[in-house]
C-alpha cells in the first residue's frame, strides 16, 4: 500500500468525483473541499497574527499589549485571513 499525503488525497478525491457521477463523484468532491479546507486551517494555525506582550511597571497596574505580526487581518468573527 502506498502512503498518501493530503495533496495526494485531494488530488485523487477530485479525480473520482471527475470520474465517477452522481452522489459518489459528488462525495468525493465534498472530501476534496473538505481536505483543502484542512491545509488552510493548518497553515493559518502555523502562522499567527498576533502575539501577546505582558509587561509590567512597579508603580502601575500589570498590562498586556497586542503586537501584530501579521497585516492581512479583516474584521470578522474572531478576526478572519484576508485573501
Amino acid at each position: 500500500m502506498t502512503v498518501m499525503n493530503i495533496e495526494h488525497a485531494i488530488q485523487h478525491a477530485e479525480e473520482k468525483a471527475a470520474g465517477l457521477g452522481g452522489s459518489c463523484g459528488e462525495q468525493h468532491a465534498q472530501l476534496a473541499r473538505w481536505l483543502r479546507e484542512l491545509l488552510s486551517l493548518r497553515e493559518a494555525i502555523s502562522n499567527p497574527v498576533a502575539e501577546v506582550i505582558e509587561w509590567e511597571h512597579p508603580a502601575h497596574t500589570p498590562k498586556c499589549d497586542i503586537r501584530w505580526l501579521r497585516f492581512d487581518v479583516k474584521p470578522g468573527f474572531l478576526f478572519s485571513i484576508g485573501g
